[in-house]
């Protein structure tokens, strides 16, 4: 997919100001399409990034959505297998910030997408983001 770039929107964010780190990556995407590029983006929207109060993103006619998700158990086990600051409590609140992400996507006007990766290893997670890609462009 070489017309892709193709980033983490997390790589970039200083001091937790995740709609600077967005603002800049639309910036990026931009200038990106000048060279006749696609951006794909991977992060939480709409929080901590609001992707429709960026700067220039009335510059961009269309902007799809897909929603990764996996299921309270698998997301747990990976979370305590990053070791770290991943406190119960923690995981706690992340599963449902999953659960909010997951009742948006489901509930939007058009739905948006679901790839459940709970038992899919990465190479089948790219597989199926790659081919919404496709029948997006």
């Amino acid at each position: 997919m070489r017309d892709y770039a193709v980033f983490d929107m997390d790589i970039i964010v200083n001091q937790n100001n995740f709609q600077e780190a967005c603002n800049n990556w639309v910036r990026i995407a931009l200038s990106l399409s000048f060279s006749g590029h696609s951006t794909i983006l991977f992060g939480h929207i709409p929080e901590p990034y609001n992707i429709h109060i960026c700067d220039y993103i009335h510059c961009f006619d269309r902007i799809y959505y897909l929603h990764l998700h996996c299921d309270k158990a698998e997301q747990t086990e990976r979370l305590i297998a990053r070791g770290g600051v991943w406190t119960s409590e923690l995981i706690q609140h992340e599963i449902g910030v999953a659960d909010l992400l997951l009742n948006k996507a489901q509930n939007s006007n058009p739905p948006i997408p679901v790839v459940n990766t709970s038992k899919l290893n990465v190479h089948k997670v790219a597989v199926e983001i790659k081919k919404w890609v496709l029948r997006c462009s």
